[in-house]
């Protein structure tokens, strides 16, 4: 569980600043007449620093990937596809980048997000925002800035249940000063909380072979 499974996430955390990056993560060539909007002046993917942007564009499907794949080869890198629905992932391979594009048909447009890392960059370990009871990994993390706007969106997988998880969430967040939004759910899946300038979300789910999955969302305003 990576980039595509946090991308869904993108909407919530981005911002309008310009980006930060640019000449150090250098973004798959788009075809004439496109547009990109950065999702955010500093990311980071499990520790990586990472550039995204949202794009839009009006082509024909065979147009766009013709003209991905040749701008992909000019720049001697190497062109995947993968189908994944009504959705699209290209990737460029170009040396230490890797670089991809996920894209769908939205109303006669093509609309989605491209972005790129470099494989050779070293991870940073942020300094968690909960602690993590045993038996529990982060199997991937999103990460944002903006100047002081900050963001977070961790995936987790634990053995234990979506009731015990949460329980000891709710348990070391209290501890942290962390306060509850609202009144505590008596569903299961969600637990929400706030702490000053700072939001947690956290929405638990079971896993088919036992165990849950935790998707935990902090910003920073």
């Amino acid at each position: 569980m990576g980039w595509i499974y946090l991308a869904r996430f993108l909407p919530l955390l981005s911002c309008a600043a310009g980006p930060a990056w640019a000449a150090d993560l250098p973004l798959w060539p788009l075809p004439d007449g496109f547009s990109s909007r950065p999702v955010a002046e500093r990311m980071w993917l499990n520790g990586v620093p990472l550039r995204v942007v949202f794009i839009g564009g009006v082509s024909r499907e065979e147009d766009f990937q013709r003209e991905m794949d040749r701008s992909c080869r000019q720049e001697g890198g190497r062109f995947r596809q993968i189908s994944l629905g009504r959705k699209h992932l290209w990737s460029c391979m170009d040396g230490p980048y890797s670089q991809t594009v996920r894209w769908h048909l939205e109303g006669g447009r093509i609309m989605g997000e491209s972005s790129v890392l470099n494989l050779n960059a070293k991870a940073k370990t942020p300094a968690p925002i909960l602690a993590l009871p045993g038996q529990t990994q982060v199997l991937s993390e999103l990460e944002t800035q903006d100047g002081s706007l900050r963001g977070r969106v961790e995936a987790l997988q634990s053995s234990l249940s979506p009731a015990q998880i949460r329980s000891f969430f709710l348990r070391e967040a209290t501890a942290d000063d962390w306060r509850l939004q609202g009144a505590l759910s008596e569903k299961m899946t969600r637990l929400a909380l706030e702490k000053g300038r700072e939001s947690l979300d956290l929405a638990f789910s079971a896993r088919p072979m036992g165990g849950s999955q935790t998707v935990l969302i902090w910003q920073k305003r």
